[in-house]
């Protein structure tokens, strides 16, 4: 997975230090600047890091141009996800 878009802090590192519910934001403002492919590794990899929520802030601008395809991606590869289940 690309460094490009994780911080030094991740979901696994929380989780090896605290036993309680944590949900994890990804940032309209990465959003943008990721590909399709880039948002739906970003799910992937975060969901099975022990996350139990994961959300998404929908802001005027993340609704405009390619911002709506990564949010349509990033409910997308959800669905995806419990399907699987």
């Amino acid at each position: 997975m690309s460094r490009r878009f994780l911080p030094n802090l991740t979901p696994k590192i929380i989780k090896k230090l605290i036993s309680i519910p944590f949900s994890w934001l990804l940032s309209p403002f990465k959003v943008i600047s990721m590909t399709k492919d880039e948002v739906r590794e970003w799910i992937i990899d975060v969901a099975g890091s022990g996350v139990n929520h994961i959300w998404l802030e929908v802001d005027k601008f993340l609704c405009e141009g390619t911002g709506s395809d990564n949010v349509e991606t990033f409910i997308n590869t959800f669905k995806e996800i419990n399907n699987q289940k």
